[in-house]
């Protein structure tokens, strides 16, 4: 069991979710396709390669340099909204917060908190920004009601996880369509956002790092 992350097993798990997103990419262009964008499969992935870069240095981090370092790394290497709002995830969190030497659940509860709220604050007047904050913020209570009932750090990444996804199906982009084959010109066709697909992303990509390591630790302490 889990208990926290040191500081180079957080970095490690920021480098593991960001090659997730880049791995995905294909999805997010497709997904980008449907909503007339580019944002997230063509530049967000520039801000996951550029958080790779700057966290694969070889120097001094600490958890907070983590969080901080991937945010910049978002916002100074992607264009539009897309960019800015997951470079604010990255970085609000960690803003004003004392220097963090092992992540507990609790204080990675506080983190995302903190970035839901700056998120929400800063505001988003876009329908796909309202779409990815709402995902995220779902997540989040979920996470936190998990992290004040004692349960693990796995155990609150995969209630996040799961209460992500399931916004990601209620807030799907319905349209209609002509379908030539059947003549049928209101063909209801359904897809998911591709910023609320990446707020799932980091947070399934999150589990699965935290979970491989559960697997590593109990195989050497078998």
């Amino acid at each position: 069991m889990i208990v926290s992350l040191t500081t180079e097993e957080t970095r490690q798990m920021f480098l593991y979710l960001s090659k997730q997103i880049i791995a995905n990419q294909s999805l997010l262009i497709e997904l980008d396709k449907k909503v007339g964008g580019k944002a997230h499969g063509g530049e967000i992935t520039k801000g996951f390669s550029a958080i790779i870069d700057t966290l694969s240095q070889q120097r001094p981090f600490d958890i907070n340099d983590i969080f901080k370092d991937s945010g910049i790394a978002m916002l100074s290497s992607t264009k539009g909204f897309s960019g800015i709002i997951f470079g604010t995830l990255f970085l609000g969190g960690v803003s004003g917060m004392p220097i963090i030497d092992e992540l507990h659940v609790k204080q990675l509860s506080a983190i995302f908190d903190k970035a839901s709220q700056i998120l929400k604050a800063w505001g988003a007047d876009h329908i796909d920004g309202k779409i990815m904050i709402h995902t995220f913020e779902s997540a989040i209570i979920a996470f936190s009601h998990s992290a004040k009932e004692g349960d693990t750090l796995l155990q609150a990444l995969q209630v996040g996880e799961i209460s992500a996804k399931e916004a990601l199906e209620h807030l799907k982009h319905y349209q209609t369509s002509f379908d030539p084959a059947i003549y049928i010109s209101e063909k209801v066709v359904s897809y998911y956002d591709p910023g609320a697909a990446i707020i799932w992303l980091i947070l399934k990509s999150m589990r699965e790092w935290v979970a491989s390591l559960e697997n590593v630790r109990s195989t050497m302490n078998a």
